[in-house]
């Protein structure tokens, strides 16, 4: 297999990979993601012609796949985080949009929480001057 093929074929099987194992993600969804129509991203599939280094790399950037082993077949399918227990683990596209949601919400949470701890401290003064001799 001419290196060519060989990178389209670890491209069908990734795409074929996350097609199964992601509920949200159905052929026109993820063509979408790609920015290709149903019907090309059908075509490289079924090998009538192979995907070009455009959707490669968003294949990559999208959906975490490592580029050393869609283009060399070398490493991990999907980039990894390390947990914080120094664990690897493979995230999928939606945990990693909801880990940065989660971010995101703490991040306003504790903005909020310093706003009002603010808010107390005003308060506490007022009320003492409100209360000094």
């Amino acid at each position: 297999m001419n290196t060519k093929d060989a990178i389209n074929q670890r491209f069908i099987e990734v795409v074929g990979y996350i097609i199964k194992n992601n509920k949200d993600i159905n052929k026109g969804k993820l063509a979408d993601k790609l920015q290709v129509s149903p019907s090309l991203l059908s075509q490289i599939l079924n090998k009538s012609m192979n995907a070009g280094t455009d959707k490669l790399a968003l294949l990559c950037v999208v959906f975490k796949v490592q580029p050393d082993w869609l283009l060399l077949g070398k490493g991990s399918v999907f980039k990894q985080k390390e947990d914080e227990l120094g664990e690897t683990s493979i995230l999928s596209t939606d945990q990693v949009y909801i880990i940065e949601v989660q971010k995101k919400l703490i991040r306003e949470l504790e903005s909020k929480i310093d706003r009002i701890s603010e808010t107390k401290t005003i308060t506490k003064l007022v009320n003492k001057i409100k209360n000094a001799p």
